[in-house]
């Protein structure tokens, strides 16, 4: 038996469910208001299907060692991408694929609370909103095709895929085959096939036991790409089981002896420290023009700010590489390049000098070009170390 019902908006407050997983109910569904769904519901969680044409899904490179940095890094990837505010917006960034891309989901938090929160009022307990093409039944190198009334639903890849209008979709089609071909089509239910992919094989698949049924059974084992935020996330533990639980680990704590919290200060205290240094270290690397850390978290975000700012105005990434090798070469031997890095508009050199007026007349012959700021110079036997930073002129257009 599963514990879990899987549930889709109807429309002006009317939601259609059905239990997850492939033995229960037999496809049956039913039908009601949020507050019939969650009597439906009674102890088990909720997977909500939004709308596919709610939510898009592209794909972007994002260098993060954790799937928690990713996370941060990913409105500001997509941000061109999309039309709206990214405050306007719940972003949600998958795991790495095949193509060392990162799948990421956008949908507006409006459409969010539209759907979520009668449901939440009536007392329903949410554990996912799952756009309903990544439910769609998938196998490597096939795309799956659904035909839900006037929609189609298109999953392409693991964390990939679209909804679209009926009649939209031969456009999207043509549009499709210029990405990697799949090797077959999985067609559910009475699917038409768009000219652009005839020539793909095709495999239908009945549906005997109805779309929600299908969907719901994909429903179970869909942990990515869930576009539920935290805040509505939390609610899924607020049970009187977890309440009576929660009060029994409560009791249990308050008869811990004073010694144990004391150990636990202390050691609290010392990754206190910790984290502090590394805190320092990251702000070090991250902005080493920032040279004393009073806030942290204001100073990261101000300086973010102002290197955004900044990138509206830069010169493309060839016309700055083409000015610091052309005044390179007029210094012969006596530079060598160790290091460069490119980011937001931003070029960060590391170069070896025999001494600080060599390098300080690198950076004036690149003054009436671009912005040049020396960054660090170290000593070294032979020469000296500098890190350089170079960025399209104030005022460049």
């Amino acid at each position: 038996m599963s514990n879990t019902l899987v549930a889709r908006a109807l429309g002006a407050g009317a939601y259609e469910w059905v239990r997850g997983g492939r033995e229960d109910n037999l496809g049956h569904s039913e039908r009601g208001d949020a507050a019939a769904l969650t009597a439906a519901a009674q102890s088990r969680s909720v997977s909500l299907l939004v709308d596919g044409r709610e939510v898009r899904v592209v794909e972007a490179s994002i260098p993060a060692r954790s799937q928690r940095q990713a996370q941060q890094a990913a409105p500001f990837a997509i941000e061109e991408e999309v039309a709206d505010e990214l405050e306007q917006l719940h972003v949600v960034c998958g795991a790495i694929g095949a193509s060392g891309k990162r799948a990421v989901a956008v949908i507006r938090r409006d459409t969010v609370r539209v759907l979520v929160d009668p449901m939440v009022a009536a007392g329903a307990q949410i554990a996912k909103l799952l756009p309903d093409f990544l439910t769609l039944p998938h196998r490597p190198e096939y795309w799956s095709l659904l035909l839900d009334d006037t929609r189609i639903l298109v999953r392409t890849g693991p964390q990939q895929g679209f909804a679209s209008d009926l009649d939209l979709f031969d456009c999207l089609a043509a549009r499709l085959v210029s990405e990697p071909r799949p090797i077959g089509l999985d067609l559910f239910g009475e699917c038409p096939v768009p000219g652009a992919l005839l020539d793909i094989p095709q495999h239908r698949h009945a549906l005997p036991n109805g779309t929600l049924k299908l969907l719901a059974e994909g429903a179970e084992g869909a942990h990515t790409l869930d576009v539920l935020p935290p805040n509505y996330r939390a609610n899924v533990h607020h049970r009187a089981g977890g309440l009576h639980l929660a009060a029994g680990f409560l009791l249990l704590a308050l008869g811990v002896h004073a010694g144990f919290l004391l150990h636990d200060t202390q050691r609290l205290d010392a990754a206190l420290v910790s984290a502090r240094a590394a805190q320092a270290v990251f702000m070090a690397r991250a902005f080493p023009e920032i040279t004393r850390v009073v806030n942290a978290e204001l100073q990261a975000t101000q300086a973010v700010t102002k290197l955004r700012a900044q990138r509206g105005q830069s010169l493309p990434v060839l016309t700055m590489l083409h000015i610091i090798g052309g005044a390179l070469r007029l210094e012969g031997d006596a530079l060598s390049l160790e290091n460069l890095n490119y980011a937001d508009g931003i070029l960060s050199l590391r170069l070896a000098a025999p001494d600080i007026a060599r390098l300080e007349r690198y950076r004036e012959a690149l003054k009436p070009q671009v912005q040049v700021d020396v960054v660090a110079v170290e000593a070294r036997g032979t020469g000296i170390g500098g890190s350089l930073r170079v960025q399209s002129a104030r005022g460049t257009p």
